[in-house]
């Protein structure tokens, strides 16, 4: 199927895959991504992934199902209505403010793939070994990579 092709509800499937916000928007881009954020926040809850930054994820803590939605729900309004007060003073007149909700919702639809992802066995296996680690190991690693670091010198140009 060529990917300019149209598909029959506006625009090709690049359009579509690459940036879905040229036909969904508004009202219905907001609900799609409510339901992105409620589905990748019961994920996490599984797995122990918390998203709790803008666009951010960590394997931590066990926590209750509520807590992992509370947190992909503030992210995605401390964004948003960021986003629309740095809107109302560089733009100086009005717009739809549901649209930056609706966009900054759908926008969250990457967090499925990790939220997914970190239940496959390997990242499971690898982040059973990690949490198991010595501290002083992690430390002892860590300081050598400062002194590596610190001690380069980027070969001359000359």
């Amino acid at each position: 199927m060529n990917a300019h092709a149209d598909n029959g509800r506006g625009g090709s499937l690049k359009t579509w895959f690459f940036n879905p916000f040229h036909n969904i928007a508004g009202g219905k881009a907001l609900g799609i991504g409510l339901v992105v954020i409620v589905v990748a926040a019961v994920n996490g809850s599984v797995s122990n992934t918390h998203f709790d930054g803008v666009f951010d994820a960590h394997t931590g803590l066990q926590a209750p199902v509520s807590l992992h939605i509370f947190e992909g729900l503030v992210n995605w309004l401390a964004l948003s209505v960021c986003l629309c007060l740095a809107g109302l003073a560089l733009r100086g007149r009005r717009f739809r403010a549901i649209d930056v909700f609706g966009t900054q919702a759908l926008a969250r639809f990457p967090t499925l793939f990790i939220a997914f992802a970190v239940l496959l066995p390997g990242y499971q296996r690898q982040a059973l070994r990690l949490a198991a680690m010595n501290n002083e190991i992690v430390a002892a690693d860590i300081a050598a990579f400062a002194r590596r670091a610190w001690s380069y010198s980027p070969p001359s140009s000359g």
